[in-house]
């Protein structure tokens, strides 16, 4: 247990002074680990939140952007089963 307080403290340390891109790439990595051990829709929800968070990063004309490129896909591209 000690060790892995030590680890936990020796990643805040390292990660607090990191630029929000690297941050960003440690948070991918954390949860591509994380999905290993958790149940598919625990992987599902985190994922959602990662993408959450991505968007709220976006300028508003990327997110304009964004919008217009997928304002018509599920009717051009409607969910096959």
């Amino acid at each position: 247990m000690e060790k892995t307080v030590e680890i936990r403290d020796l990643l805040f340390h390292f990660l607090e002074d990191l630029p929000a891109t690297q941050l960003r790439q440690v948070l991918d990595f954390t949860l591509f680990l994380r999905e290993q051990t958790l149940t598919p829709q625990k992987a599902e929800e985190r994922y959602h939140l990662l993408l959450s968070s991505e968007l709220l990063e976006k300028t508003t004309h990327e997110i304009e952007h964004l919008e217009e490129e997928f304002a018509n896909y599920k009717m051009l591209y409607p969910h096959k089963s």
